[in-house]
């Protein structure tokens, strides 16, 4: 999956509205239908339950307003906090407020901290917090009465669900310069930003849900994009799928080469890192002295006892063995737990200078 910056993710929102025509209002507006699944999927029915929203005076305001409406509409409870004067709303974000206008629901502006008694109040009986005060391309810190309410929001033990990005996240580094919401979960939409992965931000944003907002693929391959994120997608593609009439043995044979007294678990850990991995046969090359604790721990794989001479490390005697063994793979793995003990490093030597399948 891309990762992108907040000006590549501007740059593509521009491409999306201008050159392919699909409206800002028409992203804003499946931006909060998916962040309105995203509260049912967790809660459940909404109905009669107490939701605050924080707004600020940009776009993610845009998208609380209308994450407002699709909340009372499935019968919540919603109130709206706006961080700004509704007269400086505009755009998209405009539309939304004098949708929420008309159909009664609550907004109320906040400019300054005297009315942080009015905030904690709904807070005190709050289920649950949305926040949509900035968005990615925020830079340096929150500073004033904003500051304010997002050290109230993170006093209170209320879930908060951050809309793109936790207000006071840098969208871009990661960076947090003061207050910062700290959300269990963010819903970010069309691509995820480095803010999102990089830390601290990263320990802000909670779970991380990448939302389709209907951002053709093309628009955002008018843009030199080359960060990507290996997620389970990108690995499913590179995995070849099994036909219904194989057997593990058509999935390939990797032999780890593993293991010495105390550190055992490097040589499990491969093995189920293969095994993870998509590997049909695995065989484990093994201290003979230790190859019970082996197979016990990794049901699916095949150890093979190696010489050790009672020492609980591989030792020369096993080289001759060994190499047989390689023969008859389709790759080998060493190094695993096996110490620098005297006599390993012939072992290792031996598997390098005769291993004729890729080895690591």
């Amino acid at each position: 999956m891309k990762v992108v910056t907040p000006v590549q993710m501007r740059k593509i929102d521009s491409y999306t509205i201008e050159s392919i025509g699909i409206p800002g209002i028409v992203l804003m507006e499946n931006a909060a239908i998916r962040m309105t699944d995203e509260i049912l999927k967790d809660y459940g029915s909404v109905i009669n339950k107490n939701i605050v929203l924080f707004a600020g005076k940009g776009n993610n305001g845009g998208d609380a307003f209308a994450v407002a409406r699709h909340l009372c509409n499935k019968g919540a409870n919603t109130v709206v906090f706006l961080l700004a004067e509704k007269k400086d709303i505009a755009g998209d974000a405009r539309i939304n407020l004098d949708i929420l206008e008309s159909m009664g629901i609550e907004t109320v502006e906040v400019l300054e901290s005297g009315k942080l008694n009015d905030v904690e109040a709904r807070l005190e009986k709050a289920e649950l917090v949305v926040d949509g005060i900035f968005g990615t391309g925020l830079k340096g810190g929150i500073k004033g009465f904003k500051a304010d309410i997002i050290r109230l929001i993170n006093q209170k033990n209320v879930p908060v669900i951050a809309v793109d990005i936790p207000s006071g996240v840098d969208g871009e580094t990661g960076a947090i310069e003061g207050e910062c919401i700290k959300a269990y979960k963010t819903v970010t939409f069309g691509f995820p930003k480095f803010g999102h992965y990089l830390h601290p931000g990263c320990e802000f944003a909670g779970e991380l849900v990448v939302a389709d907002i209907s951002i053709p693929d093309s628009a955002a391959q008018n843009f030199d994009i080359k960060s990507y994120v290996i997620d389970g997608e990108t690995v499913s593609k590179l995995i070849p799928k099994r036909t219904g009439n194989s057997n593990k043995g058509d999935y390939g044979r990797v032999l780890v080469i593993t293991g010495s007294t105390g550190m055992t678990g490097a040589g499990c850990l491969a093995g189920t890192a293969s095994l993870r991995s998509g590997t049909g046969l695995l065989y484990l090359g093994v201290p003979k002295t230790l190859s019970f604790i082996y197979e016990c721990k990794l049901t699916e794989a095949v150890t093979i006892p190696l010489e050790d001479e009672n020492k609980g490390f591989l030792t020369r005697a096993c080289v001759p063995e060994l190499l047989g063994h390689m023969e008859k793979m389709d790759a080998v793995a060493i190094g695993p737990g096996l110490s620098s003990k005297e006599g390993v490093r012939d072992v290792v030597l031996s598997v390098v200078e005769n291993c004729n399948v890729p080895w690591w």
